[in-house]
């Protein structure tokens, strides 16, 4: 069979179309994968201290893809770890717009904002951070293994979300809303020792004694040395 000119031209375009095709493919797999090994060499740079060469890492990594929210993520991170808060602020509000199910960009802001005395702030993106929790964590697609296990290891447990508002609902004395989350908490074994001696306290101003000292002698039994004043000072009545 002779194809015709017409038919060789249109064959001619397909085959162009595919190469086309296949390199484009081509070189988002080789993009992507760039990105990733920046991702994960900054944070190895991270735990090795290595700050401003993470940071520079970060910085090429959003060069070459602006649209990721974990390299927002990081460089938040790291910001954090140099105490410039206020840049940090602004990584994680940029990976939360990226990806509305960041639940660590939610979580690190809220830190941040607690280490600022913004608490009120910081119960907002714990909220927000819950949320997440509650319609879907935090999913990335990728072909590198070891940025998935890194994707895992910055993933915010409910726990630990409802113990960091306990502490910024403790800090504006919304006492009440602070120990439903402490004993939460304690229920899921999250921290027990500081959760026991937050709700321990949080008890004891509310004038449940019996009850509160129980969990400032389980929160002295756990290591949590501060319990101390407050069995002295209240719990003498109630002492074994």
């Amino acid at each position: 069979m002779v194809l015709s000119t017409t038919d060789m031209f249109k064959a001619k375009k397909i085959i162009l179309f595919f190469v086309i095709f296949l390199f484009a493919c081509s070189q988002k797999a080789l993009k992507d994968s760039r990105f990733e090994n920046l991702i994960i060499d900054a944070q190895k740079n991270i735990e090795n201290g290595n700050y401003s060469k993470a940071l520079i890492l970060i910085k090429d990594a959003i060069k070459l893809d602006s649209s990721q929210s974990i390299a927002f993520l990081v460089r938040g991170k790291i910001n954090s770890l140099l105490e410039n808060d206020s840049s940090a602020i602004k990584d994680y509000t940029k990976a939360s717009h990226l990806n509305p199910q960041n639940t660590g960009a939610y979580f690190d802001q809220g830190v941040s904002y607690s280490l600022m005395d913004r608490d009120d702030l910081a119960i907002n993106c714990f909220n927000e951070a819950i949320r997440t929790k509650t319609e879907g964590s935090l999913i990335f697609e990728t072909s590198n293994n070891d940025l998935l296990i890194f994707e895992r290891q910055i993933d915010v447990t409910m726990p630990a979300l409802r113990f960091y508002r306990g502490k910024s609902f403790y800090n504006l004395k919304r006492d009440s809303l602070s120990l439903e989350d402490f004993l939460y908490c304690i229920n899921t074994n999250y921290n027990k020792s500081n959760s026991l001696l937050y709700a321990g306290v949080l008890l004891l101003n509310k004038g449940v004694l019996e009850k509160g000292c129980l969990y400032l002698r389980e929160a002295y039994f756990f290591r949590a040395e501060d319990g101390i004043r407050d069995i002295s000072k209240f719990c003498k009545s109630t002492s074994n």
